[in-house]
């Protein structure tokens, strides 16, 4: 077989209008990052020049100048300020447009009420971390942002490794998958890559789309998850198959920690930026010579943070791509169903455009095109003709 003329043969089957409707879905979303952006910057401005934070760290401080407790209510009400005016652009951005385009069909009181749980859960945990973060700051001098990295990356692997695990169950409910033909075809895969399988659950809810399936967890604690999607009638069991051997790819090559790894060090370059910075983006946006540890100047620091994700966003998707396609291998290298993942890549087309241009997957894609994964598919196809049915 020809594996060029094999992906062509399979983008061929997405109908043109699926395929530009998807098109407009993606590249839309490309502009939905500088204008998130945009808005993530403008927001702290707005919060800073109101004066507010300074008002609520000298009232919380009170006359025996407790830091700490000052630090934890310009935290707590900055983050929860912060969600409630950026509602609107996000009602439109991760709720409206969503359900405009069929990706979600989660209703708007159900996504308000998931939002502002969210909002909560991170006003008290960012509450918490900047707490630390800035008396870091006061203590370690102008070493803060080394010290200030050991308690991001304690964050970041509470935010990549156990949220869905501890959070998963307050936006999803889960029921144990039922024993037949699907729960074998996971059990049979999940005990060929050495994989815990007591717990395979059916996720129900949430707020994306349905075909989908993870891996949550660690060592013996995993759990495998799958979406609706994945197991309405009639089940297709080869990209059954693809999918749990690429998801399970991840928890066997550790990406989560891979991910939390690299996360850490490019925030640690974040707090060194934010060091440098701080004081000449302060006098621009008109906070005067505020200081650091001042928890007051907190809209500065998340200003020049969010700017500096924003330019670094190319760097963090490439960084998730290389685990996708790392993921896909082993899943081909496991399930051995190349027709199959191709398959279920094609259920996916109504988000992700199927052929961008290579500057753009570059730019903007968190996972590699469609294309480019039924490429990499078909040539495994090729090189291992007696390996699938």
């Amino acid at each position: 077989m020809d594996p060029a003329s094999a992906t062509d043969q399979y983008l061929a089957t997405i109908p043109a209008a699926r395929a530009a409707l998807a098109t407009a879905y993606t590249q839309g979303g490309h502009w939905l990052v500088l204008w998130g952006w945009l808005f993530s910057i403008l927001v702290p401005i707005v919060i800073l020049r109101t004066g507010l934070m300074r008002r609520i760290a000298a009232k919380a401080a009170g006359e025996k100048d407790r830091k700490n407790r000052a630090v934890f209510a310009v935290a707590a009400t900055f983050f929860l300020l912060h969600w409630l005016l950026l509602l609107p652009w996000s009602a439109y951005a991760d709720w409206w447009r969503e359900r405009s385009y069929g990706i979600t069909s989660i209703a708007g009181d159900a996504w308000f009420a998931q939002s502002l749980i969210s909002a909560i859960v991170s006003a008290i945990s960012g509450g918490i971390f900047l707490v630390l973060l800035y008396l870091l700051i006061r203590k370690t001098g102008r070493r803060w942002w080394l010290w200030g990295t050991g308690i991001s990356a304690i964050a970041l692997f509470a935010a990549i490794v156990l949220q869905p695990v501890l959070l998963g169950p307050v936006f999803q409910k889960f029921t144990p998958l039922p024993q037949g033909p699907v729960r074998e075809t996971v059990v049979a895969i999940a005990h060929e890559t050495g994989t815990p399988a007591e717990q395979t659950v059916i996720a129900h809810g949430g707020d994306g789309p349905s075909y989908t399936a993870r891996v949550d967890g660690l060592g013996s604690f995993a759990r495998i998850v799958l979406g609706e999607g994945m197991v309405a009638t009639p089940v297709d069991t080869a990209a059954l198959s693809a999918v749990v051997g690429h998801e399970i790819g991840h928890y066997k090559h550790q990406h989560l920690l891979w991910l939390t790894l690299f996360m850490t060090v490019l925030v640690a370059v974040a707090l060194l930026v934010i060091d440098r910075l701080f004081a000449p983006i302060a006098r621009l946006l008109g906070a005067g010579d505020r200081s650091l540890a001042d928890p007051a100047g907190l809209p500065v620091l998340v200003v020049i943070f969010s700017t500096f994700i924003f330019l670094t966003t190319p760097l963090i998707n490439t960084a998730l791509r290389t685990v996708e396609l790392d993921a896909d291998r082993y899943g081909l290298e496991h399930a051995r169903e190349p027709d199959g993942a191709a398959r279920a890549l094609l259920k996916t087309v109504d988000y992700r455009a199927p052929s961008p241009g290579r500057l753009e997957e570059i730019l903007f894609y968190e996972h590699p095109s469609i294309r480019h994964r039924l490429e990499n598919a078909m040539a495994w196809k090729a090189a291992h003709p007696a390996a699938h049915p």
